[in-house]
């Protein structure tokens, strides 16, 4: 941070922060002493140091090693003992770094960015559903769509009234059986969406030869191309916002 000079002490502060145009709050700020912060008095009910150990003893233990501090104080006040409150129990396993997950067995699983390339179309495509509003409150219609990936190009789409896998699935299988479409060598990808997910669609995509590729689990930008068609399209002059009815979204669309 940028020390400032001391003032001559023939000058007014408030008449030299006027000429510069700065603050005297951040003169005072930059060029005043830290505050002093006083030490945070030990609580008169504080466990002492045995009875720290105790309570850590108790939570090392093999029984109640793998569980929660919330319910091994439950299991505590079960038998009738009382140690500390919860909030103690984590606070102690925060000094020791052992806040993470306790049960046995649990390993964080960290899922490896997918990366998808095409080098021609119908190699890969991307596809989603998304929403747009009615007239009325609460009415929406589904808009399915399919991209390839490398040309960007709408292979297929659909207007419904409702979101379902057999919609997805009538689509996919009509679009991946077209002619031009050489078997078992598209790759198809997604979201977790349900109809996405759905049985029927992977029994429909291993009948076809088509490898599925799913976003991973709670990641919101893993489908970008489907997701960046959608928003150009709503964001666009002609949208009108709201539709009348279902034949309104197939003639826009």
């Amino acid at each position: 941070m940028e020390t400032l000079p001391a003032l001559p002490p023939d000058i007014p502060v408030a008449a030299a922060c006027r000429a510069l145009g700065a603050s005297r709050a951040t003169l005072y700020r930059r060029t005043g002493q830290p505050p002093m912060r006083r030490p945070r008095p030990t609580p008169p009910r504080a466990l002492r140091d045995d009875e720290r150990a105790r309570v850590l003893e108790v939570l090392h233990s093999p029984e109640r090693a793998d569980r929660a501090p919330r319910e091994v104080a439950a299991s505590l006040l079960a038998l009738g003992v009382y140690l500390c409150s919860v909030r103690t129990m984590y606070r102690l396993l925060a000094a020791s770094a052992e806040t993470r997950e306790r049960r046995r067995g649990h390993v964080a699983r960290s899922h490896a960015m997918p990366r998808l390339e095409a080098t021609m179309p119908n190699q890969v495509w991307t596809w989603d559903i998304t929403k747009v509003p009615g007239l009325e409150r609460g009415v929406f219609y589904f808009v399915y769509v399919l991209l390839d990936l490398f040309s960007r190009y709408v292979v297929c789409w659909l207007a419904s009234e409702r979101e379902s896998a057999s919609n997805a699935v009538g689509l996919v299988e009509e679009t991946v059986q077209a002619p031009g479409i050489e078997r078992g060598t598209l790759t198809l990808r997604s979201d977790r969406g349900s109809p996405m997910t759905a049985g029927s669609m992977t029994q429909l995509l291993a009948m076809l030869s088509v490898e599925r590729s799913l976003s991973r689990p709670r990641i919101s930008n893993d489908n970008p191309f489907v997701e960046s068609h959608f928003k150009t399209a709503k964001y666009h002059p002609d949208d009108p916002g709201r539709f009348v009815s279902l034949l309104h979204v197939r003639g826009h669309s």
